[in-house]
């Protein structure tokens, strides 16, 4: 964590965003997760922590969600003024230790002068790559420099 704060306190160039997120309990299903994220063109870098643990259902079973904090790069393939489909590759499997270390990446973006608001979906595309599908959504707000 120590390494991001670094990295983030040298100058940003122009076109870049620093951005705080929240999970929010929308298509995926895990919650309470916050992000820090620092994004310039079509890459970023993302730190997740997940600060608790919670149960999930898959096929009738009950399992526990342990805590899946991790570093990720994200490359967007399509990146609009307000949408960005890419991927994003997770040290850690994310979102739960189920998932997968490799994930789809749908962003909606609502920019606002300096401010970017985004709704951020992170999943493995309704079990495309991996048959558990956890998804994790958030509400992010970046700042653009």
């Amino acid at each position: 964590m120590r390494y991001l704060i670094l990295l983030l306190m040298f100058p940003i160039s122009v076109n870049a965003q620093i951005g705080v997120g929240h999970s929010v309990p929308l298509w995926g299903k895990t919650v309470e997760t916050a992000e820090i994220s620092y994004q310039y063109d079509r890459f970023s870098v993302h730190y997740f922590h997940d600060y608790k643990s919670s149960l999930y259902q898959k096929e009738f079973r009950s399992y526990k969600s342990i805590d899946t904090s991790t570093f990720a790069i994200a490359a967007r393939v399509i990146n609009s003024r307000n949408l960005s489909l890419g991927g994003i590759a997770s040290i850690n499997k994310f979102p739960t230790l189920e998932s997968t270390n490799l994930n789809f990446l749908l962003e909606l973006k609502i920019p606002l002068s300096n401010v970017v608001i985004s709704y951020r979906h992170i999943s493995n595309g309704f079990g495309l790559i991996h048959g558990h599908n956890q998804g994790y959504d958030s509400i992010v707000i970046s700042l653009n420099r």
